[in-house]
């Protein structure tokens, strides 16, 4: 017969142990896990983006953040990884841009882009000077007679001035956009300025434009949940290593 027993200050030591594995190693470890699979998510996320899509600046990267998680309620942790940037998430689910106002959604040309007229599918962004926000069109002084005096005028115009950017509606089912004065001597009187032509910088002929999915969040955040057993197993490790 073999008799087993336990002495009261053991007990005590191992109940004791118990309890703190249960009220801190457990959620503390729980706690990392969520705010370490966050963050490989983040990891995951931008090097997603940065493969995928065409950056304009830093800002983009410097959005995806994580809210970490701070309750010790197993049932009440969370941690949180997104962008704070709008149009993430139209990349992320796709979007549809409909039209704001008379004129039809903007569409950047590879000429804005700098990538050579006619170069298909535009690979950059607008240079700086090309970008919506760096464009400044001005009203015409002069009443055209029809559509194609219109035209004219603005390119005259857009010599004379330096303000070559101008929109311009070709009618008839035909282009619209924001077109860009290339050349032309200032030396003219009347008719089409001798070496003048025009380039398209924006497209914006199409009344809706739908934005395919491009997903940056859900690859990263499934990559993350593989990780999920050994990150928990570290977590806990380091914990019981505490107790100890």
């Amino acid at each position: 017969m073999i008799v087993f027993s336990v002495k009261d200050g053991d007990v005590k030591d191992l109940e004791s142990k118990l309890k703190k594995i249960k009220d801190k190693a457990i959620p503390f470890a729980v706690k990392n896990t969520l705010n370490g699979l966050a963050f490989e998510a983040r990891k995951s996320s931008i090097s997603e983006i940065k493969q995928s899509m065409m950056l304009r600046n830093a800002w983009t990267i410097k959005s995806i953040r994580v809210d970490k998680a701070q309750s010790l309620n197993i049932s009440r942790m969370e941690s949180i990884v997104g962008s704070t940037a709008d149009y993430m998430e139209k990349q992320e689910f796709g979007h549809t841009e409909v039209k704001k106002g008379e004129s039809g959604v903007p569409l950047a040309t590879t000429t804005a882009s700098g990538e050579g007229k006619g170069a298909r599918p535009r690979k950059r962004l607008p240079r700086r000077a090309n970008q919506l926000s760096q464009i400044n069109l001005r009203r015409g002084r002069r009443s055209p007679k029809n559509n194609k005096q219109a035209l004219l005028f603005k390119v005259q115009d857009g010599i004379r001035t330096g303000q070559r950017k101008f929109y311009h509606d070709f009618g008839g089912g035909k282009k619209k956009g924001i077109f860009r004065v290339k050349g032309g001597t200032k030396r003219f009187k009347r008719g089409w300025p001798k070496g003048a032509s025009i380039d398209m910088l924006y497209d914006m002929t199409e009344t809706t434009v739908k934005i395919p999915k491009n997903p940056w969040l859900q690859p990263a955040t499934r990559d993350a949940v593989k990780m999920r057993d050994e990150i928990y197993g570290r977590s806990l490790r380091f914990q019981l290593d505490r107790i100890k």
